[in-house]
């Protein structure tokens, strides 16, 4: 049973260890790879493509005039300050209007 155990916890941490952040900024460029904040992504869209389930999509305060489908299991959060990775929701509005 304790190995049962001790490989169950290895695997999960294997699942979780593969979680990517993915930046999506109004001045970025949708041919940028979205992995950092100097090569975010210009549009949610185009960084969801590129997401896989476990993957955090981190967008940068602004206006996005564009229509999105989510996948399974891609985390979608707003409210960052590309300037310094900051996350507050009130202070870096980030609006999906479309």
């Amino acid at each position: 049973m304790k190995k049962i155990s001790t490989l169950l916890v290895a695997f999960c941490f294997a699942l979780t260890a593969t979680a990517t952040d993915r930046y999506v900024s109004v001045s970025g460029d949708d041919t940028n790879d979205g992995l950092s904040w100097a090569k975010a992504k210009a549009t949610i869209k185009s960084a969801i493509s590129s997401a896989s389930a476990g993957d955090n999509i981190c967008i940068g305060a602004g206006i996005y005039n564009e229509a999105i489908s989510v996948k399974d299991g891609v985390n979608i959060l707003g409210g960052y300050s590309p300037a310094s990775g900051e996350r507050n929701i009130e202070a870096f509005k980030t609006v999906l209007d479309g």
